[in-house]
Protein backbone atom coordinates (compact mmCIF):
# COMPACT_ATOMS: atom_id res chain seq x y z
CA UNK A 1 0.00 0.00 0.00
CA UNK A 2 1.25 3.50 -0.77
CA UNK A 3 2.46 5.49 2.20
CA UNK A 4 1.73 9.02 3.39
CA UNK A 5 5.30 9.95 2.44
CA UNK A 6 4.68 8.71 -1.12
CA UNK A 7 1.45 10.71 -1.27
CA UNK A 8 3.27 13.83 -0.08
CA UNK A 9 6.04 13.28 -2.63
CA UNK A 10 3.53 12.63 -5.43
CA UNK A 11 1.57 15.80 -4.69
CA UNK A 12 4.78 17.83 -4.36
CA UNK A 13 6.12 16.49 -7.67
CA UNK A 14 2.77 17.19 -9.34
CA UNK A 15 2.76 20.73 -8.01
CA UNK A 16 6.26 21.35 -9.38
CA UNK A 17 5.11 20.15 -12.81
CA UNK A 18 2.03 22.38 -12.67
CA UNK A 19 4.34 25.29 -11.97
CA UNK A 20 6.40 24.35 -15.03
CA UNK A 21 9.37 23.02 -13.08
CA UNK A 22 10.80 19.88 -14.74
CA UNK A 23 12.40 18.95 -11.40
CA UNK A 24 8.97 17.60 -10.53
CA UNK A 25 9.61 14.68 -12.85
CA UNK A 26 12.32 13.48 -10.46
CA UNK A 27 9.69 13.06 -7.76
CA UNK A 28 8.03 10.12 -9.52
CA UNK A 29 9.16 6.52 -9.62
CA UNK A 30 9.13 5.79 -13.36
CA UNK A 31 10.25 2.17 -12.93
CA UNK A 32 7.91 -0.67 -13.84
CA UNK A 33 7.16 -1.18 -10.14
CA UNK A 34 6.49 2.57 -9.78
CA UNK A 35 4.10 2.45 -12.73
CA UNK A 36 2.02 -0.33 -11.16
CA UNK A 37 2.27 1.22 -7.69
CA UNK A 38 0.85 4.51 -8.99
CA UNK A 39 -2.48 2.78 -9.60
CA UNK A 40 -2.81 2.49 -5.81
CA UNK A 41 -3.44 6.25 -5.76
CA UNK A 42 -7.09 5.30 -6.27
CA UNK A 43 -7.23 4.30 -2.59
CA UNK A 44 -6.81 7.84 -1.17
CA UNK A 45 -9.02 9.13 -4.01
CA UNK A 46 -11.97 6.90 -3.07
CA UNK A 47 -13.20 9.24 -0.29
CA UNK A 48 -13.06 12.17 -2.75
CA UNK A 49 -15.02 10.13 -5.29
CA UNK A 50 -17.57 9.18 -2.62
CA UNK A 51 -18.02 12.81 -1.54
CA UNK A 52 -18.60 13.87 -5.14
CA UNK A 53 -21.03 11.04 -5.77
CA UNK A 54 -23.00 11.74 -2.58
CA UNK A 55 -23.27 15.42 -3.58
CA UNK A 56 -24.39 14.40 -7.07
CA UNK A 57 -27.07 12.17 -5.54
CA UNK A 58 -28.25 15.00 -3.27
CA UNK A 59 -28.52 17.37 -6.23
CA UNK A 60 -30.29 14.87 -8.48
CA UNK A 61 -32.80 13.91 -5.80
CA UNK A 62 -33.58 17.60 -5.23
CA UNK A 63 -34.09 18.26 -8.95
CA UNK A 64 -35.66 14.95 -10.03
CA UNK A 65 -38.01 13.39 -7.45
CA UNK A 66 -38.03 10.10 -9.41
CA UNK A 67 -34.43 9.56 -8.34
CA UNK A 68 -35.45 9.75 -4.69
CA UNK A 69 -36.33 6.05 -5.03
CA UNK A 70 -32.68 5.19 -5.72
CA UNK A 71 -31.00 4.61 -2.34
CA UNK A 72 -27.80 6.53 -1.77
CA UNK A 73 -25.81 3.32 -1.17
CA UNK A 74 -26.93 1.84 -4.51
CA UNK A 75 -26.15 5.11 -6.30
CA UNK A 76 -22.78 5.26 -4.54
CA UNK A 77 -21.87 1.64 -5.38
CA UNK A 78 -22.74 1.98 -9.07
CA UNK A 79 -20.99 5.33 -9.47
CA UNK A 80 -17.90 4.17 -7.53
CA UNK A 81 -17.73 1.13 -9.81
CA UNK A 82 -17.77 3.57 -12.72
CA UNK A 83 -14.88 5.52 -11.20
CA UNK A 84 -12.87 2.30 -10.87
CA UNK A 85 -13.63 1.37 -14.50
CA UNK A 86 -12.51 4.84 -15.55
CA UNK A 87 -9.36 4.67 -13.40
CA UNK A 88 -8.15 1.49 -15.06
CA UNK A 89 -9.95 1.75 -18.41
CA UNK A 90 -8.72 5.17 -19.49
CA UNK A 91 -5.04 4.09 -19.35
CA UNK A 92 -5.93 0.93 -21.30
CA UNK A 93 -7.60 3.03 -23.98
CA UNK A 94 -4.65 5.40 -24.08
CA UNK A 95 -2.26 2.43 -24.29
CA UNK A 96 -4.08 1.28 -27.44
CA UNK A 97 -3.70 4.76 -28.91
CA UNK A 98 -0.16 5.46 -27.68
CA UNK A 99 1.47 4.37 -30.95
CA UNK A 100 -0.69 6.51 -33.25
CA UNK A 101 -0.36 9.45 -30.86
CA UNK A 102 3.44 9.07 -30.85
CA UNK A 103 3.73 8.70 -27.08
CA UNK A 104 4.42 4.97 -26.81
CA UNK A 105 8.00 5.35 -25.48
CA UNK A 106 6.79 7.67 -22.69
CA UNK A 107 3.43 6.01 -22.01
CA UNK A 108 4.37 4.50 -18.62
CA UNK A 109 5.80 7.78 -17.21
CA UNK A 110 2.70 9.61 -18.47
CA UNK A 111 0.34 7.27 -16.63
CA UNK A 112 2.50 7.23 -13.49
CA UNK A 113 2.60 11.03 -13.28
CA UNK A 114 -1.07 11.37 -14.23
CA UNK A 115 -2.13 8.96 -11.49
CA UNK A 116 -0.20 10.92 -8.87
CA UNK A 117 -1.39 14.27 -10.25
CA UNK A 118 -4.96 13.04 -9.78
CA UNK A 119 -4.58 13.75 -6.06
CA UNK A 120 -3.90 17.41 -6.77
CA UNK A 121 -6.60 17.57 -9.44
CA UNK A 122 -9.23 16.23 -7.03
CA UNK A 123 -8.92 19.04 -4.49
CA UNK A 124 -11.25 21.71 -5.90
CA UNK A 125 -13.96 19.35 -7.17
CA UNK A 126 -13.98 17.62 -3.78
CA UNK A 127 -14.24 20.93 -1.93
CA UNK A 128 -17.14 21.94 -4.18
CA UNK A 129 -18.94 18.65 -3.57
CA UNK A 130 -18.28 18.77 0.17
CA UNK A 131 -19.45 22.37 0.40
CA UNK A 132 -22.67 21.50 -1.40
CA UNK A 133 -23.13 18.26 0.51
CA UNK A 134 -23.00 19.92 3.92
CA UNK A 135 -24.94 22.99 2.83
CA UNK A 136 -22.16 25.59 2.83
CA UNK A 137 -22.49 26.14 -0.93
CA UNK A 138 -25.60 26.49 -3.05
CA UNK A 139 -25.89 24.31 -6.14
CA UNK A 140 -24.73 27.31 -8.21
CA UNK A 141 -21.79 28.04 -5.94
CA UNK A 142 -20.75 24.39 -5.94
CA UNK A 143 -21.24 24.27 -9.71
CA UNK A 144 -19.00 27.29 -10.21
CA UNK A 145 -16.29 25.92 -7.91
CA UNK A 146 -16.62 22.53 -9.61
CA UNK A 147 -16.23 24.15 -13.03
CA UNK A 148 -13.14 26.00 -11.84
CA UNK A 149 -11.90 22.66 -10.47
CA UNK A 150 -12.49 20.99 -13.84
CA UNK A 151 -10.50 23.75 -15.54
CA UNK A 152 -7.70 23.36 -13.01
CA UNK A 153 -7.72 19.57 -13.46
CA UNK A 154 -7.47 19.91 -17.23
CA UNK A 155 -4.59 22.36 -16.82
CA UNK A 156 -2.82 19.94 -14.46
CA UNK A 157 -3.24 16.97 -16.79
CA UNK A 158 -2.25 19.08 -19.82
CA UNK A 159 0.98 20.13 -18.13
CA UNK A 160 1.70 16.55 -16.99
CA UNK A 161 1.10 15.28 -20.54
CA UNK A 162 3.43 17.83 -22.08
CA UNK A 163 6.21 17.39 -19.54
CA UNK A 164 6.22 13.61 -19.29
CA UNK A 165 5.90 12.85 -23.00
CA UNK A 166 7.36 15.94 -24.66
CA UNK A 167 4.34 15.84 -26.98
CA UNK A 168 2.92 18.80 -28.87
CA UNK A 169 0.10 20.93 -27.48
CA UNK A 170 -2.26 19.34 -30.01
CA UNK A 171 -1.46 15.80 -28.88
CA UNK A 172 -1.86 16.82 -25.23
CA UNK A 173 -5.30 18.27 -26.02
CA UNK A 174 -6.26 15.10 -27.91
CA UNK A 175 -5.26 12.99 -24.88
CA UNK A 176 -7.35 15.24 -22.61
CA UNK A 177 -10.33 14.89 -24.95
CA UNK A 178 -9.95 11.11 -25.03
CA UNK A 179 -9.98 11.05 -21.23
CA UNK A 180 -12.96 13.38 -20.99
CA UNK A 181 -15.00 11.46 -23.56
CA UNK A 182 -14.20 8.12 -21.92
CA UNK A 183 -15.17 9.47 -18.47
CA UNK A 184 -18.38 10.95 -19.90
CA UNK A 185 -19.32 7.62 -21.49
CA UNK A 186 -18.75 5.83 -18.18
CA UNK A 187 -20.87 8.49 -16.47
CA UNK A 188 -23.70 8.00 -18.98
CA UNK A 189 -23.65 4.24 -18.47
CA UNK A 190 -23.64 4.48 -14.66
CA UNK A 191 -26.38 7.13 -14.70
CA UNK A 192 -28.50 4.85 -16.89
CA UNK A 193 -27.92 1.99 -14.46
CA UNK A 194 -29.22 3.96 -11.49
CA UNK A 195 -32.19 5.58 -13.05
Amino acid sequence: MITLAEIRDGVTASWLIVRGNPEGLRGFDFSEAGFWRSFQVIVPLLPAFAIGIAAEHRYLVATDPDLATVPLLVFLAVKLAGEVVNWFGAPLLLAALAGPLGIAPRFAPLITATNWASLLAAILPTLAALGFGIGLLSDRGAGLLGLIGLGASLAIFYRVSRMTTGCSAQIAVVMLLIGLIFAKLIGIVTSHLVG
